[in-house]
């Protein structure tokens, strides 16, 4: 009898028999204030649905509530936790979000708002799971970033220890608002939730130890940590540490700091791995805004960043002068990026002050810097502390970083502080050539674009304006406000989402017409054939993922030509300053900062036309002055100033044709019908067989192909010596070769020996190879790519120059 009682009561302790037991004198004890501990059982625990159970044992005025291990899932809607409580999950508990529930996004599993002194603590292994693929049901569920696991706002003293929290249809932890303080998270795992693991609007005192913030995908940002305060006014982030943290494989980052506040920023990581995210291990989009009185400090001490394709750490904008960024004893294993380990940079002309780096291990096996800056505005680092930064490669080999030398090139640069942009006056300005022409309509404006056109009473000019889309998910027209030379903001017109409008200026008085064009992240192309139009911008012209030649007019007088193009991370530009001959006189590669280019006129008495050769994923122009910031698309649709009509020879621009056209593929138009090719557009001035246009996340073009490219050679006449160089990718051998013919109309023949044989790779490769042509001979440069049924290349780009 006594084994059969004891039976019993096992069953009873694991909750078996827990729907006939009556704790009415439990309960009542509690509501007393007999007892202040209590079990969340006593109030009537249902497998099918705890959630009244759940809360009225919280609501019940027990300071501490027992969550037991009753043999099934605790299964439960959104629930609130009051104040001055401590919830207690035995070993083997499991939280389960109930199916069907959560409808509203502000939904929580454990919902904390404008409470105090509250603990979620786990014994043993604790588990909280919700339901994420059913919150991205969109038929079923109203589309939200939030049902949280938890969520805690507006409150203080709260401590979450030792629970794993599961696919939630926002964040793992989320923490903040106007007044969040006094936070403790020990020992979490948070992983495989839709927006974030862990997401800070705003705290005072946060202290993180021992946990895990993996896996997240499903809607941006898709961090394992975002520390991005929402009001410049809250508490923003102070005292925040992070110790012996894990941000891993998550979409995004692993650590991404957006900082709104204007309050001093303290933030730590110590002992920290960020490890195998898919678009960055560290990214500080802005590190704080304002002016704060007090000195801040953003640090990351004995931190590890490894196995990132892309940038291990990148920091976009830091602008406030007092709030230092310290990296001390980190390692960085780089060895998978295709990017420098940490690369700094700032969308903002404002200088970067408090940048220290000491005592940093780069693992690279690339012969490249372990720690770039890229100054897109010509700002510069201001007395920044650069010390013992060291590359180690996979043998164990070690070199010295040149600290001083980086220090040097990072400083003020002189010609960048005296960089100064003319503004248009319209009523100043006429066409220096009687006759336009279509020209540029590939050249594609991002952001805020003001394009004028010169009118006379009378005349009819038609325009085409098309809509060439980046973001699907922006469905919106671009808008475009008509002003006249003398009315503003006349019309607004509107070009349809992936659509054009032909729009014909009727124009009543003479003078320049002016579109403000808002493309917003989209772009807009312009054609038109009449002469007189230019475009530019209050800041910068934004030009976006095409090749071309923009020119513009140098006013006699002009003793330097000053032109800034800036790229951007990860999205870099080629950028070149072309005299009126043709010639490239200055130029910049794969722009990731800004650079001016800039030369010195033989004759400043006269009015030039000069260029802008291009081939941009995302670039940024300016013109120095005195030359004003309007750029055309043609030498003949130019505008310049009245005095100096007529004194521009347009006729004399002569463009250098490159021996290699569209060596970077930007430029795309149908494909041939007597070709084999697998999209309806094609690079021009290529052909192929088995071959397409691929368009990467940077926004260039690529060829991909399994059999045979070929393109025409501009080869000058006197013939000579030439190198040059193919960009690729992909699986097998590469060879190119030549053939070519010395008359016209006779066959042309391939000539030896071939170039290569190149092994291909997974990550693109530079193959150079050298040649030399008699006087009158021309020809073909065939690619072609073998190596069995696997055997495919990626072609990125070909290069090709005169060496003698």
């Amino acid at each position: 009898m006594l084994k059969k009682t004891m039976f019993i009561a096992g069953l009873s302790a694991c909750g078996l028999l827990l729907s006939g037991a009556d704790y009415s004198k439990e309960r009542n004890d509690v509501l007393s204030g007999k007892i202040t501990e209590a079990k969340a059982v006593w109030w009537g625990y249902d497998k099918e649905d705890a959630t009244k159970c759940l809360q009225d044992a919280m609501n019940s005025g027990a300071k501490k509530i027992i969550v037991e291990n009753v043999g099934s899932d605790w299964i439960t809607g959104p629930l609130l936790v009051p104040s001055n409580i401590e919830i207690v999950f035995h070993d083997g508990v499991v939280i389960r979000a109930k199916k069907g529930d959560f409808k509203k996004p502000t939904d929580a599993l454990f919902k904390i708002l404008k409470q105090k002194n509250v603990t979620l603590r786990g014994i043993g292994k604790v588990l909280f799971v919700m339901n994420k693929k059913d919150y991205q049901d969109k038929a079923n569920y109203k589309p939200g970033e939030w049902r949280h696991t938890v969520g805690i706002q507006e409150s203080d003293g709260v401590a979450v220890d030792n629970l794993t929290l599961r696919s939630s249809g926002g964040d793992g932890v989320y923490v903040g608002s106007m007044d969040c303080r006094n936070v403790r998270l020990t020992n979490l795992v948070c992983e495989d939730h839709h927006r974030q693991g862990f997401s800070v609007t705003g705290v005072k005192n946060l202290y993180v130890k021992n946990c895990k913030f993996n896996d997240t995908s499903g809607s941006a940002p898709e961090c394992g940590l975002d520390l991005e305060p929402n009001y410049k006014d809250g508490v923003g982030l102070q005292n925040v540490v992070f110790e012996n943290c894990e941000f891993k494989n998550n979409n995004l980052a692993g650590i991404y700091i957006s900082n709104n506040s204007h309050l001093p920023a303290t933030i730590t990581f110590r002992d920290c791995v960020v490890k195998d995210n898919r678009n960055g291990g560290i990214g500080l989009g802005h590190t704080a805004m304002g002016e704060p009185d007090q000195p801040g400090k953003i640090e990351f001490i004995r931190c590890r960043i490894e196995g990132h394709k892309t940038p291990s750490v990148s920091l976009g904008l830091h602008v406030v002068p007092n709030l230092k960024l310290v990296f001390e004893d980190c390692i960085i294993d780089n060895r998978l990026s295709r990017y420098n380990a940490m690369i700094l940079s700032s969308d903002s002309p404002k200088d970067l002050y408090g940048i220290e780096i000491r005592n940093l291990t780069v693992i690279d096996d690339q012969d490249r810097a372990p720690v770039v800056f890229n100054s897109k505005y010509g700002n510069a680092l201001i007395r920044p502390v650069v010390e013992n930064v060291v590359v180690k490669n996979s043998r164990g080999e070690i070199r010295k970083f040149d600290c001083a030398k980086f220090i040097r090139e990072s400083a003020p640069d002189p010609a960048a502080k005296a960089f100064q942009v003319a503004v248009m006056n319209r009523a100043d300005f006429l066409p220096v050539s009687g006759k336009g022409e279509n020209a540029g309509d590939n050249i594609r404006f991002r952001g805020n674009t003001d394009y004028y056109v010169f009118a006379k009473a009378g005349s009819r000019i038609p325009i085409r304006f098309t809509n060439s889309v980046v973001h699907a998910f922006d469905k919106k027209p671009v808008e475009i406000v008509l002003s006249t030379p003398t009315v503003p903001n006349v019309k607004r017109l509107e070009v349809p989402f992936e659509g054009s409008l032909d729009y014909t200026l009727e124009a009543q008085e003479n003078g320049i017409y002016k579109f403000a064009i808002a493309a917003r992240g989209q772009t807009v192309k312009v054609s038109c054939s009449a002469p007189g139009q230019a475009f530019s911008s209050s800041e910068k012209l934004y030009v976006f993922g095409c090749s071309g030649t923009l020119y513009f007019a140098v006013p006699a007088g002009t003793k330097t030509v000053l032109v800034e193009a800036g790229g951007t991370l990860r999205e870099e530009s080629d950028a070149a300053l072309i005299d009126p001959s043709g010639k490239v006189v200055a130029e910049g590669k794969r722009l990731a900062g800004s650079k001016i280019l800039s030369t010195e006129r033989s004759d400043p008495s006269r009015c030039e036309v000069w260029g802008v050769r291009f081939n941009a994923s995302k670039l940024f122009l300016r013109l120095g002055s005195p030359v004003v910031q309007i750029f055309s698309t043609s030498p003949l649709n130019l505008l310049a100033e009245k005095n100096s009509v007529g004194k521009y020879d347009v006729k004399s621009f002569k463009p250098v044709v490159p021996i290699v056209q569209n060596g970077n593929f930007m430029l795309v138009g149908p494909s041939r019908k007597d070709l084999t090719l697998n999209t309806p557009t094609f690079p021009k001035f290529w052909s192929g067989h088995s071959a397409g246009l691929v368009t990467t996340e940077d926004h260039r073009n690529h060829i991909e192909f399994t059999n045979l490219l070929w393109h025409y050679l501009s080869l000058p006449p006197e013939g000579g010596k030439f190198a040059g160089k193919i960009s690729a990718s992909g699986e097998g051998t590469l060879t190119a070769y030549l053939s070519t013919f010395t008359e016209k109309g006779k066959p042309h023949k391939r000539r030896l020996p071939d170039f290569g044989p190149f092994e291909l790779k997974a990550e693109p490769q530079t193959f150079p190879f050298e040649f030399e042509t008699k006087p009158g001979e021309a020809g073909y440069l065939y690619i072609q790519v073998s190596g069995g049924a696997k055997a495919k290349a990626r072609a990125h780009s070909v290069e090709m120059e005169k060496v003698d």
